[in-house]
């Protein structure tokens, strides 16, 4: 893995971070904004003043102008004052702060870290050894991460990850080596590429008597568990505060061919009834009826 090499140190942090750091680094270390109409652009340390009290370096270059969302001039820095280091890319994450670029800090239980920002609050991405699991999140602050990943695997590029304490959709992850000029534009390529992203909820039910579903969920990142309880015979209704907006929410598995045909009125639908609630009705013989569901597969998305 390559990490900032040279005589000069290089510190890459939010201008947030930057304007509250109250930190006077050494003579000609390098400041490195990235996010904000100010991403990628750097300030030098003279060794005598904290970060609020420095200018940015203007050379005449003109870099990306759009990062997150953010537009504005950014400089492009030379190749004296910036090395190519590896990167690891966070975009599309329905939690605003888990984007970004974030570099190579080392190794963590002997699989690497990266992280954007320095300190409490600044956010990492690393290997956990005790919980065996890939986490985004922050350092020394609650929530501890936004989404995690089980997968025991050689990089986070490689993991799929859930929601945890953040917010659906889970972010795209991508290695990337250059520098971090160039880790900006690729960002900004990324996140223009993917386009809306939907929220998926996808499971599998069985029910039998006057019970709730039983429910195994394949995938979730609406932001919290939908709770699943008996309405009337037939009728099930799955409950998520606000999950399933009117005008953004597509029922993939809208009706399911039941045991008996739909030719004889043996029918199973999943529809949306609030933006709360969602239900499945199942009919035999073209009334409600109940047992009709046997591992039964939905899926929908809500899109932002």
């Amino acid at each position: 893995m390559n990490k900032p090499s040279g005589n000069a140190e290089t510190v890459y942090q939010t201008e947030a971070q930057w304007t509250a750091s109250e930190q006077v680094y050494g003579a000609d270390v390098i400041a490195i904004t990235t996010d904000g109409a100010n991403a990628g652009k750097h300030k030098l340390f003279k060794g005598t003043g904290k970060w609020s009290t420095l200018s940015y370096v203007e050379d005449g270059g003109s870099g990306v102008t759009s990062v997150n969302g953010d537009t504005g001039p950014a400089v492009v820095l030379g190749a004296e004052d910036i090395d190519v280091i590896d990167f690891l890319l966070v975009y599309g994450a329905g939690t605003p702060g888990a984007n970004g670029v974030y570099p190579y800090v080392g190794e963590s239980n002997s699989k690497p870290s990266y992280q954007k920002g320095t300190g409490n609050g600044s956010h990492l991405v690393t290997w956990g050894a005790v919980t065996d699991e890939w986490t985004i999140g922050l350092v020394g602050l609650s929530p501890t991460y936004y989404y995690n990943s089980t997968d025991d695997v050689a990089t986070p590029d490689l993991a799929t990850f859930t929601v945890t304490a953040g917010a659906g959709p889970v972010p795209g992850v991508e290695l990337f080596t250059g520098t971090v000029q160039q880790a900006l534009q690729a960002l900004a390529a990324l996140e223009g590429s993917r386009g809306p992203i939907p929220k998926v909820y996808a499971f599998i039910a069985s029910q039998s008597g006057t019970d709730a579903p039983v429910v195994t969920v394949l995938a979730n990142t609406l932001g919290g568990a939908v709770v699943w309880t008996y309405d009337s015979t037939g009728s099930y209704f799955g409950t998520l505060a606000g999950a399933f907006l009117a005008s953004k929410t597509i029922i993939l598995t809208q009706l399911v061919a039941a045991p008996g045909g739909i030719e004889n009125g043996a029918t199973i639908y999943l529809a949306r009834q609030s933006d709360n609630v969602i239900s499945i009705i199942t009919n035999d013989g073209g009334a409600a009826a109940d047992g009709m569901l046997n591992n039964t597969g939905f899926k929908l998305e809500v899109y932002p």
